[in-house]
């Protein structure tokens, strides 16, 4: 998940992609809101998000030592 990589919540996320990239892909992702900005060429769109800091339930997660 993106919050694991110390992305801001404010930051804004920029594309240049394929139309079909962002409807199998982009569009799909949960920790951001990617949407199209701007139709260009062919199938090229100009795609935009922010980072949505999901909550995550760790409870079930437990520490261990590795052997």
């Amino acid at each position: 998940m993106a919050n694991f990589h110390h992305i801001e919540r404010d930051c804004r996320i920029m594309l240049n992609t394929r139309k079909g990239v962002f409807d199998t892909f982009y569009s799909l992702l949960q920790d951001f809101d990617f949407y199209i900005l701007i139709s260009g060429e062919a199938d090229r769109i100009n795609i935009e998000s922010r980072f949505l800091s999901l909550a995550m339930n760790t409870s079930v997660v437990n520490e261990r030592a590795l052997a």
